[in-house]
C-alpha cells in the first residue's frame, strides 16, 4: 500500500494539471450525482446509488465507501467515455472509406475492437492502404482530444499474436 501511495504521489507531482482535473471530477461527481461522459456529447453517467445511500439510514462508513466508488468512476468516466466515442466515430469513418474504395468486407475486414484498439484483416495486396486507415483513426481521435497529438500504433503480422 505504501509503495502504491508513493507511485500515485509521484504521478500527481509529475502531472499537476491532470491531478487537479481528476480531483475536480471526483468532487463534481459526489456533489452532483453524475459526471458528463465527455465535453462534446451530452451523455451523463448517473450515480443514483450515492444519492440513495445519502437518503437512507446507513452508516457513515457505507456512505464513504460509496463516495469512493463515485470518485473513482468520476475520474475514469470522461477518459474512457471519450475514448469509446472516438473509437465509434473512427469505425464509422473507416467503414465509409472502405465502402468508397470498394474494399469493405472483400479485401479488408474490421475484425474487432478492444478498448481503444481496432483490429483489421487486410489482404496482403492491399497493405498500401494502412496509412489511410491510420490517418482516419487519428482524425477521429482529434475530434475529441484536441490538446495532444493522437498517435496510432500499427502492427502487421501473418497471424494473430497475443
Amino acid at each position: 500500500v505504501e509503495e502504491a501511495k508513493k507511485l500515485f504521489d509521484q504521478y500527481a507531482e509529475a502531472f499537476p494539471k491532470l491531478n487537479k482535473y481528476l480531483k475536480e471530477q471526483a468532487e463534481f461527481g459526489k456533489r452532483n450525482y453524475y459526471i458528463p461522459i465527455n465535453h462534446i456529447h451530452k451523455g451523463r453517467r448517473w450515480f443514483k446509488d450515492l444519492y440513495d445511500y445519502r437518503q437512507a439510514n446507513v452508516s457513515y462508513k457505507e456512505i464513504k465507501i460509496q463516495e469512493g466508488i463515485v470518485e473513482r468512476a468520476s475520474m475514469n468516466t470522461p477518459i474512457q467515455g471519450t475514448a469509446a466515442v472516438a473509437v465509434k466515430n473512427a469505425l464509422v469513418d473507416l467503414r465509409e472509406y472502405l465502402i468508397k474504395e470498394g474494399l469493405w468486407q472483400d479485401k479488408v475486414y474490421i475484425i474487432c475492437t478492444v478498448h481503444d484498439q481496432i483490429d483489421f484483416e487486410v489482404h496482403q495486396d492491399y497493405l498500401h492502404i494502412i496509412p489511410d486507415l491510420e490517418r482516419i483513426m487519428i482524425e477521429a481521435g482529434n475530434k475529441y482530444v484536441t490538446k495532444v497529438n493522437m498517435e496510432v500504433d500499427t502492427t502487421i503480422t501473418d497471424q494473430w499474436k497475443k
